[in-house]
């Protein structure tokens, strides 16, 4: 792997072969990829992120909006816009949490049940057919080095955030 001292370095390294660009770029192929999945569900999503939001309804039900917010990597404001478009699909449920009025508990409806197995079952094919160039050994090393890469990524947006407030 190349570690890069200077500007001039990219020059002889290539952008293509900077970890970070290719993981960019293949995350930007999986959101258009997966658009193409969300659309064969019948469902007019506004932004590849609902998905990703109502999948963690899912896998985690009732909790709160800004449990998904930290869960999803994404602002409140955001979360909230999503969740609004979401239940006026009525892909989700809303309630008023028992012990704190001001918290909402957020659970998927029977409709958006149906939504997300049409989208596994188109997405899973899809996975099938990427991973089938690549070995297990393989898949497990490249997951292992990205959650190390995303923890990594995290320690430095916190010292950064915490050097903006001092």
């Amino acid at each position: 792997m190349h570690r890069l001292k200077s500007l001039e370095d990219i020059r002889k390294v290539g952008l293509d072969n900077l970890p970070g660009f290719i993981l960019q770029r293949a995350s930007c192929a999986l959101k258009k990829l997966n658009l193409t999945k969300l659309r064969k569900t019948g469902t007019d999503f506004n932004a590849p992120e609902e998905i990703a939001i109502l999948v963690r309804i899912f896998e985690k039900p009732n909790l709160t909006q800004n449990e998904y917010s930290e869960l999803t990597f994404k602002d409140k404001t955001t979360v909230t816009r999503h969740l609004k478009s979401l239940e006026s699909k009525g892909l989700i449920s809303r309630e008023q949490d028992t012990e704190d009025k001001r918290q909402w508990r957020v659970q998927v409806t029977k409709e958006g049940d149906k939504v997300l197995r049409v989208f596994f079952s188109n997405a899973l094919s899809t996975s099938e057919v990427m991973l089938s160039r690549i070995s297990k050994k393989d898949m497990q090393t490249t997951i292992k080095t990205l959650k190390v890469m995303q923890e990594v990524a995290y320690e430095l947006l916190e010292k950064e955030e915490a050097h903006k407030k001092n």
